[in-house]
């Protein structure tokens, strides 16, 4: 007999809710179905506390020992849809993780920011082409704590919505807005507002701390094998170089975007 504290009980890989579930992982469902999985307690609390709905709540058997899922349902109950139990191995069907955690939740696919709110961001850390999905989600998640603004995706960048991002964000993708579009495109809405343009590149750019990061200002941050595009080293933008022992070429793409952001919120700071 289902648990009274659960709508329902699954518990067959077999299910099509699973199945539908379970082809979450692949980005082309993602967009059809306009749903994501979230994966584990914390990124589950990331998301409630961020005002966000659950359609789905679902809690293996695993899970029911290790994690406080009542206290979840407590404090968000208006803010959960179905709760359903579940069996270890339908969890591990549905999860991408290698050792599930116990409990997961979909919830609808979050909608990108408006045109009209990147003209007003005082902060923007924007990606051309930036691909491996770790990395996005170390530098969304850097970005948050040093208190940049908003996350411009451009052209190639990996799927923000890939589970691996989402858990590498640790859920701050839920507390800042985001916009998948050309990089043309954002550079142009950061000069029509005023904005500052710094492009980080290995060498040969304006030392970080001798740059003015104090006033609204968006950081391009290229792709982890070519840098950014030989389009953005012209015109009116700002070349920045991160000073490196002459014994290391380059810095990981999420390092160097994490610098960034710290040198920002330092010069901020110090106001």
């Amino acid at each position: 007999m289902t648990d009274v504290r659960y709508d329902l009980e699954i518990t067959s890989v077999q299910n099509e809710t699973v199945k539908r579930l379970a082809a979450l992982k692949d980005r082309k469902e993602r967009m059809s179905q306009q749903k994501i999985l979230l994966e584990g307690p914390h990124l589950i609390e990331e998301a409630l506390r961020a005002d966000k709905k659950l359609d789905m709540l679902l809690v293996s058997e695993r899970g029911e020992r290790i994690v406080d899922w009542p206290k979840i349902r407590t404090r968000f109950a208006k803010q959960l849809g179905t709760i359903v139990k579940v069996s270890d191995h339908v969890l591990e069907k549905i999860s991408d993780a290698k050792t599930p955690q116990g409990i997961c939740a979909e919830m609808s696919l979050p909608q990108m920011a408006s045109d009209d709110l990147w003209a007003t961001l005082d902060s923007v850390i924007a990606l051309d082409g930036l691909n491996d999905p770790g990395n996005l989600g170390t530098i969304i998640r850097s970005a948050v704590a040093m208190g940049v603004q908003g996350i411009w995706l451009g052209d190639g960048c990996v799927d923000v919505f890939h589970p691996k991002t989402i858990r590498a964000t640790q859920g701050a993708i839920f507390h800042v807005p985001f916009m998948q579009a050309s990089i043309d495109k954002g550079i142009q809405i950061a000069k029509a507002s005023g904005a500052d343009v710094f492009v980080l590149v290995p060498r040969g750019g304006i030392p970080l701390d001798e740059t003015n990061a104090k006033s609204a200002c968006w950081w391009v941050v290229g792709n982890e094998a070519h840098g950014v595009q030989n389009d953005w080293k012209k015109g009116q933008l700002q070349l920045v170089s991160i000073p490196m022992d002459t014994r290391t070429e380059s810095l990981n793409a999420a390092m160097a975007a994490t610098i960034a952001c710290y040198e920002m919120a330092r010069q901020r700071r110090s106001e």
